[in-house]
């Protein structure tokens, strides 16, 4: 089962790049080359969990892996040119928290992200959202017959890390506050999620 999951997105990532070429809006291009790139960020996961399971050897192990380099090589150059001048014109997100805790922050998504992605170099952490965003739901449960009530706010911080000696990707975490007993835990599974991946140039990070 796994293994069609990742050659059913190993062919979106193939449509995402051929979409590209069929707009005429640059802004479009952009979006469908990013998706692809997300998508063959996607497979890689799902194709070490697979060796794990099953050893490198393993045939389906292998053919899936000669598509995703078959794909990947296919997708690299149909986008080359628009991520070329994504890249270029790519900075880094702006610092705008500024409450006092924003060094504790920091620190408390450094120390996530590297337990969550050992191998990651991270270049910098950017709070590109001056605030939280508050959230507040109630639910009726009907087992023990009373309302739930939720009230939790989060705060977008983005996380730059480096690809190779050129290039970093910008991933999102979220610092997740519960409003009724003040506790606070950090989101750092985004790397493979839904959550759009940005690429910049080193040289852009100021």
């Amino acid at each position: 089962m796994m293994a069609k999951d990742v050659d059913k997105i190993l062919d979106g990532a193939r449509k995402d790049a051929d979409q590209s070429k069929a707009v005429r809006l640059e802004r479009h291009k952009v979006t469908n080359c990013t998706i692809a790139a997300d998508k063959l960020r996607k497979a890689t996961k799902k194709i070490a969990e697979l060796e794990d399971m099953a050893g490198p050897e393993n045939a389906i192990v292998t053919g899936i892996t000669q598509k995703y380099e078959a794909s990947k090589k296919y997708v690299n150059e149909v986008c080359a040119e628009i991520r070329q001048g994504l890249l270029a014109d790519t900075n880094a997100p702006q610092d705008l928290y500024k409450g006092s805790d924003k060094g504790k922050f920091r620190e408390m998504i450094i120390s996530e992200w590297k337990k969550a992605y050992p191998n990651d170099e991270i270049l910098a952490v950017r709070f590109h959202k001056a605030n939280f965003e508050r959230t507040k739901t109630k639910r009726w449960n009907g087992a023990i017959k009373q309302w739930q009530y939720n009230d939790v706010s989060a705060l977008a911080v983005s996380v730059i890390v480096k690809d190779d000696e050129r290039v970093a990707s910008i991933f999102m975490a979220f610092i997740n506050k519960d409003n009724q007993d003040g506790s606070l835990n950090v989101g750092v599974n985004t790397k493979y999620g839904e959550y759009i991946v940005r690429e910049m140039l080193i040289k852009n990070l100021k």
